[in-house]
């Protein structure tokens, strides 16, 4: 994703940045990159605006004043030359940012989130730096848990699932496959149950800990219409 660009605080470069995990990433945790621009202040005049090296006025070539007056009026009138304000010297704008004092500067980070994150929190992470592409300063997230098609994440840590079986292999106690964040997982089927909880295959407890919560299946067995010999 990419941000808006963003202004430095004044006690630091704070950017404010929204990330969408799906359910997967918020139970094991992944890597993110993030790429954006921030706008700091220009290097080559230091915000100011204008060129360090002073430069000769060419209105009045230097010398401050500017003579004015009709052909009839003697002696001419002697004024301050208003460009370089009577000093000889203009600073021009910075070409570096022309005369902005500012610059935008896009920045590329890979931010490592960790597992447990929930809908709605909010981390730090450091930007990376500006000499490893990134930016100095910190990056403030906030997480977005999109909805998940078999998948819902509990207050609790408990990670549901509503799964349709074979009603006939739900007869038969048969063994299946499960979806789960880490990957599929073997449950075996209770004739008359519909309710089963998977120990330690939920949501972390905590953000970045290793106990997690429970993964709680419940079946829907479904028959067909007209079942055939098999």
């Amino acid at each position: 994703p990419r941000g808006p660009a963003t202004k430095a605080a004044a006690d630091g470069r704070v950017v404010q940045r929204r990330v969408r995990l799906s359910i997967e990433d918020a139970v094991l945790g992944c890597m993110r990159e993030l790429r954006g621009r921030v706008v700091a202040s220009c290097a080559a005049c230091g915000g100011s605006g204008l060129w360090h090296e002073p430069q000769r006025c060419t209105s009045c070539e230097g010398s401050g004043h500017r003579r004015t007056g009709w052909w009839f009026a003697w002696p001419p009138v002697s004024t301050a030359c208003e460009p370089c304000d009577g000093t000889g010297t203009r600073r021009p704008a910075c070409p570096a940012c022309a005369g902005a004092g500012q610059q935008t500067q896009r920045y590329r980070c890979t931010v490592r989130l960790p597992a447990g994150l929930r809908h709605g929190e909010r981390i730090s992470a450091d930007g990376g730096g500006s000499h490893r592409g990134g930016f100095d300063g910190t990056l403030e997230l906030r997480i977005d848990v999109v909805a998940h098609p078999l998948f819902e994440i509990g207050d609790d840590g408990v990670l549901r699932c509503e799964f349709p079986v074979d009603g006939f292999a739900w007869l038969a106690q048969q063994w299946i496959d499960v979806p789960a964040p880490a990957g599929m997982q073997q449950m075996r089927l209770r004739r008359g149950r519909l309710m089963y909880r998977l120990r330690g295959h939920g949501l972390p407890l905590e953000r970045g800990g290793s106990e997690r919560g429970d993964y709680v299946v419940t079946v829907v067995p479904t028959f067909p219409d007209a079942p055939d010999a098999e």
